[in-house]
């Protein structure tokens, strides 16, 4: 799992492409429930939408790690109860470590736990992990996916050393922006977390690969610093981009190209290691992100939250036994389909009531289930932010979602692929804008738990 990850760049990750990619399944229409890190990490462990299992941010009092209640849970410990090795390794959920020492146990479910402490859970250089309850300081000259990759590297081999079936969850927080300071630094002067909150800051490559992309041009799809933006929700409407803002776009596009290199890196590292071991005949693997993020569309210069598609659209591919080879699926699946579908393959039964669906049969290729489905997506940004909360409904021909002060924006996706246009302003009587209306309703009246 990368981090702040789009689709689009997945043209920086060759060796994923073609190690997982090409021997599996990717899936064009894979949507994230609630576009913000912690949130969507929560939703990995539990199969459950955020506002079901109650991260609805990413620090406290709505969220965080301190925020995430009944981790006995999880899938990760439906697995180790199954008699799975269970690892983890890297980025965990935002604000890990925080509270000293509450914080800095192993979460329960994890028999190898080799989790990023905040501060340093978005620096590059300089990572503090607690390894398996004991707090670790690397290098300040440590590029932090070499970390990450030799334990999960070495955590594989002693689930393989003790004849074990293994459950690994990778987090690599490229191409986040550097968004912490190491913890030695913090100890010495808590004033530097002043720097976590740096929105000029940009992702930090690796030292052999900075500068490999300095002539990488900015895309910029139609929704680019979007022409004419009054038919939008208020929350919506801003100034037109700046050339200094296109500027600054293109650099952090470009440095977030460059820290996926490592991680191309590192992907295939692994997955030589598997290979090695004769374990890939017996393992799925699974490439995501936990968020997009925006790069001048809808004129945001950064930031994610919001159900545009660059927010909410990430990368999935998946490759294991009986996955057909080179398979392109546009069925509608979501991240609420993780812990269900992980715990299907593995035979196990889930310890709380998911709301997605197992992607199973989908990956064995048949797609009958997924392609008429809609999406629940949902934000909950707490009062005195420039965002309202809202919630919303995605299918394969549509987005609507409304904001909590009664403003709604709906968009045909047939006509109009990049959100350009939204219905609800110029064409109100519009009968599937009523259709969305319902099929939201509908969910908001799911049994919640």
């Amino acid at each position: 799992m990368t981090d702040d990850q789009t689709l689009e760049q997945m043209r920086f990750l060759p060796n994923v492409e073609q190690l997982i990619g090409d021997q599996g399944t990717t899936f064009l229409n894979m949507v994230v429930n609630d576009s913000d890190c912690c949130p969507s990490r929560a939703t990995f462990l539990t199969g459950q939408e955020s506002h079901n299992h109650g991260v609805i941010w990413n620090s406290p009092p709505t969220g965080g790690y301190a925020s995430f209640k009944n981790q006995e849970t999880t899938l990760p410990v439906a697995m180790q109860s199954a008699g799975y090795q269970t690892i983890f390794v890297g980025k965990y959920l935002n604000r890990y470590g925080e509270r000293v020492p509450e914080d800095r146990q192993v979460p329960p479910g994890w028999t190898d736990f080799h989790g990023l402490i905040w501060p340093s859970e978005s620096a590059y250089y300089g990572s503090s992990f607690v390894d398996n309850g004991s707090v670790t300081d690397t290098s300040d000259t440590s590029y932090y996916s070499y970390e990450i990759t030799s334990r999960v590297i070495d955590s594989i081999k002693k689930s393989k050393e003790n004849e074990k079936s293994f459950f690994a969850w990778v987090g690599y927080q490229a191409p986040h922006a550097l968004a912490g300071v190491t913890l030695k630094e913090y100890q010495a002067d808590e004033k530097s977390i002043l720097r976590l909150f740096n929105l000029d800051a940009y992702p930090v490559p690796e030292v052999k690969y900075r500068d490999t992309q300095k002539d990488l041009v900015l895309p910029e799809d139609p929704s680019f610093n979007e022409t004419t933006i009054l038919d939008k929700a208020k929350v919506n409407q801003r100034g037109a981009l700046t050339d200094q803002d296109i500027n600054q776009i293109g650099e952090f596009y470009r440095a977030a190209a460059e820290s996926l290199r490592s991680v191309d890196d590192s992907v295939k590292e692994i997955m030589d290691f598997l290979k090695t071991e004769n374990l890939l005949t017996n393992t799925y693997v699974v490439f995501t992100s936990d968020n997009g993020l925006f790069y001048g569309e809808h004129r945001f210069t950064t930031g994610k939250y919001l159900p545009f598609r660059p927010s909410r659209s990430v990368p999935l591919l998946v490759s294991g036994p009986g996955i057909p080879k080179g398979r392109v699926s546009k069925s509608m699946v979501s991240n609420v389909d993780f812990a269900p579908t992980i715990a299907d393959i593995a035979n196990v039964k889930l310890l709380r009531r998911p709301d997605g669906l197992s992607l199973l049969p989908e990956l064995l290729g048949s797609d009958s289930l997924f392609l008429g489905r809609s999406i629940y997506l949902e934000g909950h940004a707490p009062q005195g932010r420039l965002i309202l909360p809202f919630e919303g409904i995605v299918t394969s021909t549509y987005l609507y979602y409304v904001f909590s002060n009664g403003e709604s924006e709906y968009y045909d996706l047939d006509a109009d692929f990049y959100e350009l246009d939204n219905l609800v302003h110029s064409d109100p009587d519009n009968p599937k804008i009523q259709v969305a209306r319902d099929e939201l309703e509908r969910h908001r009246n799911a049994p919640k738990d």
